[in-house]
């Protein structure tokens, strides 16, 4: 089988090989991801050893942060989504609660602040950041 931009051309007259394990590996793998997003492990253990998972915060409640960052996080056990800031707390906090994050911030500079951050997400636009 050959590909040739977006048709396929077969070779009739070749012998039926065995199925494309890079394929079926991909499937599996896709399958796998599914699986872990709805079930997600616990603790990561890279040589034996327990690992800190790294601390995201997120850079404004923007509508694109669950599916940019929270529901893959899910399924990766050495993230974890710990804090949200937004220029309105409350709209933070109800961010927060809604997506089990641990912390809500007013200001953006009070998420930069906090050191048991370790990785920062902006989804914001930056037309938003000077205002």
């Amino acid at each position: 089988m050959v590909s040739q931009g977006f048709a396929v051309v077969v070779n009739i007259h070749q012998q039926p090989s065995l199925p494309n394990l890079d394929f079926t590996t991909s499937i599996m793998f896709t399958l796998f991801r599914i699986h872990q997003s709805f079930r997600p492990p616990t603790t990561t253990q890279i040589l034996g050893q327990s690992v800190k998972p790294l601390k995201f915060g997120i850079l404004g409640a923007a509508a694109i942060a669950p599916n940019a960052l929270l529901t893959p996080a899910k399924s990766h056990p050495e993230v974890e989504v710990y804090a949200v800031a937004a220029r309105d707390v409350g709209r933070a906090q109800a961010f927060a609660k809604k997506h089990g994050i641990q912390k809500a911030y007013g200001s953006y500079q009070e998420l930069l602040n906090d050191e048991e951050v370790d990785v920062i997400y902006n989804p914001v636009g930056l037309s938003t950041l000077n205002r």
